[in-house]
């Protein structure tokens, strides 16, 4: 099944925490504060962008969604190292929920809210949590 028995461009876009990626698209609105619990050398980026779909010919293309409830999303790093590690998001002060990405009504964060970083572990077979990470909006609109 190709690009049109897919239809890609009937779906939801998020950049997966490349910024450069969403300034380029042009949905790009805010960096968020974060702390992680525990220092760790794991890149980790965190932004509102626009929800936006791609091009009916191409995946290049944006069209910024604006007819929506939800006219925003949580953008950030999305997976590390593929394999080992994963980040999810704690759910409860959140708009609205997808099954990857949070959907705002606004662009504002008005609670902390959390990220948590998991491992897979190879012995136990288990995904492990290895970190909290602590999120919030500083500006005031």
């Amino acid at each position: 099944m190709g690009w049109y028995g897919h239809k890609p461009w009937l779906l939801r876009r998020n950049t997966q925490g490349n910024i450069i990626e969403s300034k380029q698209r042009k949905v790009f609105v805010k960096n968020l504060k974060f702390i992680k619990e525990k220092e760790d050398t794991i890149p980790f980026y965190i932004y509102i962008e626009k929800g936006y779909r791609c091009g009916i010919h191409s995946i290049h293309k944006t069209r910024i969604i604006n007819n929506s409830e939800y006219p925003f999303q949580l953008s950030k790093t999305s997976r590390l190292d593929y394999n080992n590690y994963h980040l999810s998001f704690e759910v409860r002060t959140i708009s609205s929920f997808d099954t990857i990405y949070p959907y705002l009504k606004e662009a504002v964060i008005k609670d902390t809210i959390r990220v948590i970083v998991k491992k897979f572990d190879e012995q136990s077979g288990k995904w492990k949590i290895i970190n909290n990470i602590k999120v919030w909006d500083n500006s005031k609109n």
